[in-house]
């Protein structure tokens, strides 16, 4: 049975004559026998000890071989584990946890050893929370928040993550969350409250936080505008009241709506070509205003809405918003940069960089000259790097104005990059 506390043990030899006769033969007396005189020779200590252990987080062991008399001794070492399945330890003595379980470590010196009691070994504790630390768990449509992970070891002490949190959201369809933890609502429900859980895995164990996403209050007044970015030609969108519009490319128009959720179906007008292209939900706020996109070319077609709402635009500003989706292959990645009017796109900070696929984004600058380019590491040079500039539009916005930029990425060769003023 292992032992439940530190021990050490002794070593211990005979040191002066075993047994001792004295015979009297003359008296004829019996024989007498002294008993033996025994003396310690030294033990082993393990003098640092880190307990409970914590996976992921190794833990350095030191012992100690000392004396009879109590004074160090210079001797090797040897470091064992009584279950390297749950800690294995090194020829120095470090300590590496595997799995959760008890386990002792143990240090041998010759014929001496010590022995730790059973030390525990446990998963760390990881904690998600919002990056501004907000307290409420409320969410609506539209909304963006960073999560983040901490971890803390047995101790209480702060671990590492950096780099190995993988995460999940409960439901996909109504709420997003990329690689770095930025969450995206991207669906709500009329009247009904619905929830989203999302989950960080990291340091062989797991951890989350839940939002409730706030009912869209339907049936008030809104706005939604229809715009045709296909190259294929005219395309017919089929509104919530069973109305059509039919739009050609670059065309749009924006029609009175209800507040609640949009459901938008679209067709290429084009023959043989998407006889339907997509049916979408969105949701559109009371007062809201939001857009449809119908993308596509000879190969794909897809639909996409993007929500319109942003607070006001400061005065000596102009709103540009980038709205981007790149469906051929994340291979052939496309680029999109925001530079000062006539700069290049390397060489100098962005003033915005998107990578595509799916990005769209808002971007408040002073009201002066500016170029949207559009950049596929194809183009030009045949090899990766998002150097070479395939588009490039110039502005010179207004004042409070908005301006929107659509960047459909199709294939190598079928890039489109379209602006559309907003009304």
């Amino acid at each position: 049975m292992l032992p439940s506390r530190n021990r050490t043990s002794a070593f211990r030899g005979i040191t002066r004559g075993a047994i001792v006769l004295a015979l009297s033969m003359a008296c004829g007396g019996a024989a007498e026998v002294a008993a033996p005189v025994v003396e310690e020779r030294g033990r082993v200590s393990i003098d640092s000890v880190v307990a409970p252990l914590t996976i992921g987080r190794p833990a350095q062991f030191r012992a100690s071989v000392i004396s009879a008399a109590g004074t160090p001794l210079t001797a090797p070492l040897a470091w064992s584990s009584t279950d390297s399945s749950v800690a294995r330890v090194s020829s120095t003595g470090l300590v590496t946890p595997l799995r959760e379980g008890g386990v002792h470590i143990l240090a041998r010196s010759g014929a001496m050893e010590a022995s730790t009691a059973t030390i525990v070994v446990q998963l760390p504790a990881l904690n998600v929370a919002t990056s501004d630390a907000r307290t409420f768990r409320q969410l609506a449509y539209g909304d963006s928040v960073q999560l983040q992970v901490t971890a803390l070891d047995a101790q209480g002490a702060p671990m590492p993550v950096d780099g190995s949190v993988t995460w999940e959201s409960s439901d996909p369809t109504i709420a997003s969350i990329s690689p770095q933890g930025v969450v995206r609502i991207s669906r709500s429900a009329a009247e009904k409250e619905l929830s989203v859980f999302f989950t960080a895995h990291a340091l062989g164990t797991r951890a989350g936080i839940g939002f409730s996403i706030a009912p869209v209050q339907s049936g008030l007044p809104a706005t939604v505008r229809y715009v045709n970015v296909n190259s294929q030609g005219p395309v017919t969108f089929v509104t919530p009241d069973g109305a059509t519009l039919s739009l050609s490319q670059g065309e749009s128009r924006v029609v009175s709506a209800r507040s609640g959720v949009l459901d938008v179906r679209g067709a290429n007008l084009a023959p043989g070509v998407y006889p339907t292209l997509q049916s979408i939900a969105t949701v559109v706020q009371p007062g809201g205003h939001v857009t449809v996109y119908a993308m596509g070319d000879a190969s794909q077609g897809f639909m996409m809405a993007v929500d319109d709402g942003h607070p006001p635009i400061p005065p000596g500003t102009a709103l540009v918003r980038i709205v981007a989706a790149n469906y051929y292959s994340p291979t052939y990645t496309d680029n999109v940069h925001l530079v000062p009017a006539g700069a290049p796109i390397s060489g100098i900070p962005d003033l915005c960089y998107f990578d595509m696929p799916s990005v769209s984004a808002y971007v408040a600058r002073a009201a002066s000259p500016f170029d949207v380019v559009l950049a596929n590491q194809f183009a030009v040079s045949g090899t990766p790097g998002p150097t070479d500039e395939w588009m490039r539009f110039h502005a010179t916005p207004e004042s409070g104005k908005a301006y929107t930029y659509v960047i459909l990425g199709a294939s190598i060769t079928g890039m489109s990059l379209m602006r559309i003023d907003e009304p």
